[in-house]
């Protein structure tokens, strides 16, 4: 078994694992530099409705699934 080796550039910075992106994201977001764009958020109980508006090609943006409590924004 060998270890993978994780490395890549994003704005000029170069991340050495997953954590340091994870790491650079929040601190992107906190900056206001990172809005991701959410098209429409379901919850889970509907997760085929969710797939279904995936896989037709309409959105424009991430779905998300609210797993417990949360606005769905619908």
């Amino acid at each position: 078994m060998h270890k993978q080796r994780f490395q890549f550039q994003f704005a000029n910075q170069e991340i050495k694992s997953p954590i340091a992106g994870l790491v650079f994201l929040k601190q992107l977001a906190e900056q206001g530099h990172y809005k991701p764009v959410v098209d429409r958020s379901f919850p889970l109980a509907d997760i085929a409705e969710a797939h279904t508006y995936v896989a037709s090609g309409r959105k424009v943006g991430n779905v998300a699934v609210v797993v417990c409590g949360g606005d769905t924004g619908g």
